[in-house]
C-alpha cells in the first residue's frame, strides 16, 4: 500500500510532481486558525501581499469553505488534493472538523 501512495504521490500530486503540477488540481481551504504547536519557522498571518505556507488572504467559515470546493468540482479541472488547513492545524480546532 505504501508503494501505491507513494507512486501516487509522483504522479498525481501537484504539489510534489512536476509532471501532475499543470495536470492536476488542487485547493486549499483556510479554515483552521488555532494551531496546537509553533514550529520555529512557521509565523501564521492574514494577508493578501503574502504568498507562503501558513499565510492566508482571509479565513473561510465551514460553509464558505463547501461552496468554494463546490465552485472547485464545476470547473471541471480534476482535484487530487483538497487540503483543510492554513494558517493553522484544523485539528486543534473543533469548528475546523
Amino acid at each position: 500500500m505504501v508503494t501505491n501512495i507513494s507512486k501516487l504521490i509522483k504522479t498525481q500530486h501537484p504539489c510534489f510532481s512536476n509532471e501532475a503540477h499543470f495536470k492536476y488540481g488542487r485547493v486549499h481551504l483556510p479554515v483552521a486558525l488555532k494551531c496546537n504547536i509553533q514550529c520555529r519557522y512557521c509565523v501564521r498571518s492574514i494577508s493578501s501581499s503574502e504568498d507562503r505556507p501558513g499565510v492566508t488572504e482571509k479565513m473561510l467559515s465551514p460553509l464558505e469553505a463547501m461552496e468554494t470546493l463546490s465552485k472547485a468540482v464545476k470547473l471541471d479541472f480534476p482535484l487530487r488534493v483538497v487540503a483543510v488547513a492554513s494558517p493553522g492545524e484544523p485539528l486543534a480546532e473543533r469548528e475546523a472538523l
